[in-house]
């Protein structure tokens, strides 16, 4: 398979490049996000957003048997969330932190996972929100159909200087009691 790049400025390739190595690197099909989204529902997010996981308010996530299991089962989504948006040093520093223990690395990053995508909810709902709130908005201001300049009198003259045009319909004077008189 041929790969063809754009041209353009060595950011690109460089972004490009990224991409292809985060793909190979760390695969996944965003199967954590979406047991996430069945998990948790829209305030547990908010709430999990706001607190932390350290809060205990990630129910299904409080215990290392139940983050070790989760990160097992989506470590390279996790891995490539954490390292797209943080880079490969907050992959490290968590390991310094947890001090070298795997068990610790691995109920860390699970959170800092899950503290992201209830924060990637959250502002997804929070836009849909506002976006509503916006077209609600416009549909309720007040809509000026008739031009400034344009009145009740100017139409009815309209429509006067239009009925006298069709003089060749109806002649003049013809509209009296006797039109329809025979004799």
């Amino acid at each position: 398979m041929r790969v063809q790049f754009p041209s353009g400025s060595s950011e690109d390739y460089t972004s490009i490049v990224h991409t292809i190595f985060n793909q190979l690197m760390f695969p996944h099909n965003n199967e954590g996000y979406d047991e996430l989204l069945s998990t948790y529902d829209a305030q547990s997010m908010q709430e999990i957003a706001n607190h932390g996981c350290t809060s205990g308010v990630c129910s299904q996530h409080i215990y290392y048997a139940d983050t070790i299991a989760f990160f097992d089962k989506h470590e390279a989504e996790i891995l490539s969330l954490i390292h797209e948006r943080y880079g490969v040093d907050e992959l490290v520093s968590i390991f310094k932190r947890s001090d070298a223990c795997y068990d610790m690395y691995r109920n860390e990053c699970c959170w800092m996972f899950i503290e992201n995508v209830a924060c990637d909810i959250v502002t997804s709902l929070e836009e849909e929100a506002l976006s509503e709130d916006q077209l609600i908005e416009s549909y309720m201001q007040p809509v000026d159909n008739y031009k400034a300049d344009y009145t009740l009198a100017d139409e009815l003259t309209e429509a006067a200087v239009g009925l006298m045009s069709l003089s060749g319909v109806n002649p003049p004077q013809s509209m009296n009691l006797h039109r329809y008189s025979n004799g």
